[in-house]
């Protein structure tokens, strides 16, 4: 018919978007590893070098701008969430060629996660 639009079957849907889920769970985690990186190499460094009372107060204030920080927060849950996703679209199609590593891939992020969120965030209060 003229003037209607065919839509995607429910399939092709899923197929796709475990082509992009994918590609953006590796770029937001990508991006928050590399924020980790570079706090873990420089700036944890960086504060070894100075007084403790020094590094104890600018830590304080770190942790305050991390907590209070818009897009390292959307970066980091929701590449987790992202994983979820991921990992659901793959269970759902475990038969398909690669959807057991999607898994894997999915469960591994939302573990670093929680490892984070449960063990060293609380290291910081």
């Amino acid at each position: 018919m003229r003037g209607r639009r065919e839509t995607p079957d429910r399939g092709s849907r899923n197929a796709s978007m475990l082509k992009t889920l994918p590609l953006l769970v590796c770029l937001g985690a990508g991006i928050v590893g590399g924020v980790f990186f570079a706090f873990s190499t420089f700036v944890m460094r960086g504060l070894h070098r100075t007084d403790p009372v020094d590094a104890i107060t600018a830590m304080r204030g770190i942790n305050a701008e991390a907590q209070a920080n818009a897009p390292f927060l959307v970066l980091f849950v929701g590449s987790a969430l992202l994983s979820i996703a991921v990992g659901v679209l793959a269970a759902v199609r475990i038969s398909q060629p690669g959807s057991g590593y999607l898994l894997a891939g999915a469960i591994v992020g939302v573990v670093a996660m929680v490892v984070t969120v449960t063990f060293n965030v609380p290291l910081n209060d």
